[in-house]
């Protein structure tokens, strides 16, 4: 006898149930403060709803779980990368002495990049324009997961430099 296949709806409230505490631990690893983690966890709860369709109903708990991890992964990839290159807004007081050709976000990350070492700095370079972990690990002899752990000590050191001499 076939068992009905339940719901979208249904299936996202038994993810959330099963894993909740799961994503909440990841997302507050992942973040600085607690207001980024309930940012985050809002992003991959988004794109749990988005991409749920695409999973089979009978997955065994293992791939569900290997399917969650790789959503909340590039959803924090996808974070990292809005944060990283977002505009930041000037107050209009300080507005008026701008040059409106200057890209102020460009020479922010610039100065930033230059306290890294070349090859943290390739490794940037190439993250920010687009190439997956695969990709950059061919070109630098590494595994995937070593380019995404050092990615990410990255952006925390970035992070770490951003608050002691920009803000």
């Amino acid at each position: 006898m076939d068992h009905p296949v339940p719901d979208i709806s249904q299936r996202y409230l038994e993810l959330l149930h099963d894993y909740g505490k799961h994503i909440r631990r990841y997302c507050i690893a992942h973040s600085d403060t607690v207001y980024d983690a309930q940012e985050l966890a809002q992003e991959v709860m988004s794109n749990l709803w988005r991409r749920l369709p695409t999973v089979d109903a009978d997955a065994s708990p293992r791939q569900l779980n290997r399917w969650l991890q790789r959503v909340m992964h590039t959803t924090f990839l996808d974070h990292l990368r809005y944060h990283l290159l977002r505009p930041r807004t000037v107050p209009l007081a300080e507005a008026d002495g701008l040059d409106d050709s200057k890209d102020y976000d460009a020479e922010l990350l610039n100065a930033l990049l230059q306290h890294l070492d070349n090859e943290e700095r390739d490794l940037m370079d190439r993250y920010l324009a687009g190439y997956n972990a695969t990709e950059i690990a061919a070109d630098h002899h590494l595994s995937p997961a070593a380019v995404r752990q050092r990615i990410h000590r990255i952006v925390l050191k970035l992070r770490t430099i951003y608050k002691q001499y920009y803000e």
